[in-house]
């Protein structure tokens, strides 16, 4: 068993003496654990915590979304009704790429707007607002600044950009690729900077002129 120091993986006493046991040059044994530890961290699982109410939004019906992220992903899932999900794959990248899909239906996004994380080049951006503010009162008001009269914002925010956008319990999060979530993140602080609404949307528009003008 690997137990983790302060940040980092340390073997237990007992299994580092008897793995190094054969080696008698300090620079071998270094050399030795170093690469066992990258053997092990590669194929090491995954732990992602959802909130528990988005559990059976990440299974789907009879099982058919998760079965959906198992093949997208080529992963193994196991979740349980706390919310903890385990994923596991031969492939580091894999794991990373699907811990960032279940992230985002726990955030709030349906399944098919979470599945574009598969996708090259697509990211997964949370701003958690007990981070920003100190009290659920502002953090309210400004969840509803992002949101807007009648979903204004977001959709503005969301048509303008070309990003995905949701707002859910004390997050805001965004999906797309890196310049299409720079100017929803960029419009979403300003907003929760206090700037008015009309100005974000003239801010939206430049960059969604400079970003036509650069051909993306």
């Amino acid at each position: 068993m690997l137990v983790e120091e302060g940040g980092l993986i340390a073997f237990p006493r007992r299994l580092k003496t008897a793995l190094c046991s054969r080696f008698t040059d300090v620079k071998q044994k270094r050399s030795f654990l170093y690469s066992l530890i990258q053997m092990l961290l590669v194929r090491a699982m995954q732990v992602v915590k959802i909130p528990s109410e988005r559990v059976p939004v990440m299974i789907g019906k009879n099982g058919e979304v998760k079965r959906e992220i198992q093949r997208k992903g080529r992963v193994k899932i196991n979740a349980d009704e706390e919310g903890e999900v385990e994923i596991s794959s031969e492939s580091s990248i894999d794991e990373w790429r699907t811990t960032e899909v279940v992230k985002a239906i726990g955030r709030g996004f349906n399944p098919d707007k979470a599945f574009k994380l598969f996708g090259d080049e697509v990211y997964l951006k949370i701003i958690d607002l007990k981070q920003v503010f100190r009290s659920d009162k502002d953090i309210t008001r400004y969840k509803g600044r992002v949101i807007g009269q009648a979903g204004k914002a977001k959709r503005v925010i969301e048509a303008t950009s070309g990003a995905d956008l949701c707002v859910y319990g004390n997050t805001i999060s965004m999906i797309g690729g890196l310049d299409e979530l720079g100017l929803a993140e960029s419009a979403v602080n300003k907003l929760l900077e206090g700037a008015s609404h009309a100005k974000v949307y003239s801010m939206l528009e430049r960059g969604r002129r400079r970003m036509k003008e650069r051909g993306i």
